[in-house]
């Protein structure tokens, strides 16, 4: 099998389940709504993600500040990766 035919079935696939994913993702909220603690439940979820948005920032913040030690060692110039 070909690549591109691999590519074509994975996304035949993914359109035919699609429609049952986006049936159990709105149950899912319907049903969530619904419940005495969809507030507390909505909070968590937008901390959460805040959570993960602002560890990838961090993480960007910190792989731009490294990226000259780590290219003095990729270069093997030791002058510039003690410093």
């Amino acid at each position: 099998m070909s690549h591109g035919t691999m590519d074509a079935s994975r996304q035949l696939g993914f359109r035919r389940e699609f429609p049952s994913l986006v049936r159990a993702l709105r149950a899912f909220l319907v049903t969530l709504w619904s419940t005495q603690g969809r507030y507390t439940l909505t909070l968590l979820t937008v901390a959460i993600i805040f959570v993960i948005c602002a560890t990838v920032a961090a993480q960007l913040v910190l792989n731009a500040w490294n990226r000259p030690f780590y290219n003095a060692i990729q270069e093997r110039n030791l002058s510039t990766s003690l410093i």
